[in-house]
């Protein structure tokens, strides 16, 4: 299971880095902590994600399963100049509640 997890953490950073993002992960049992970076090194989100098994069904009623890490809770992100983005509440990669939201130029987005 171990080296499942570092074979599947090894190749996210690879995807990460040829999407022209930097990933920062730190594993902890199901769950990790993710902060991808924008090439400029400047923070663009960071948050956890979580093990989990998502299961779809098909119009002919076929149930597929997917086996993954998907964004967990509260997430921040930000614009590229540094400054807040948006605070958003994930529920298995799904967004449930975006908390707040700032303009690019730091106010407060109504």
């Amino acid at each position: 299971m171990m080296k499942k997890l570092l074979i599947l953490l090894i190749f996210q950073s690879t995807l990460s880095i040829y999407s022209q993002e930097i990933a920062e992960r730190k594993a902890n049992k199901k769950t990790i902590v993710v902060k991808v970076y924008f090439e400029n090194v400047q923070l663009k989100e960071k948050g956890k994600k979580k093990l989990q098994l998502k299961i779809s069904t098909s119009p002919n009623a076929r149930s597929n399963g997917l086996m993954a890490f998907f964004k967990q809770g509260k997430w921040t992100e930000y614009y590229s100049n540094g400054n807040k983005k948006r605070i958003v509440v994930y529920n298995g990669g799904d967004i449930k509640k975006v908390v707040k939201k700032w303009n690019e130029d730091g106010t407060i987005n109504k």
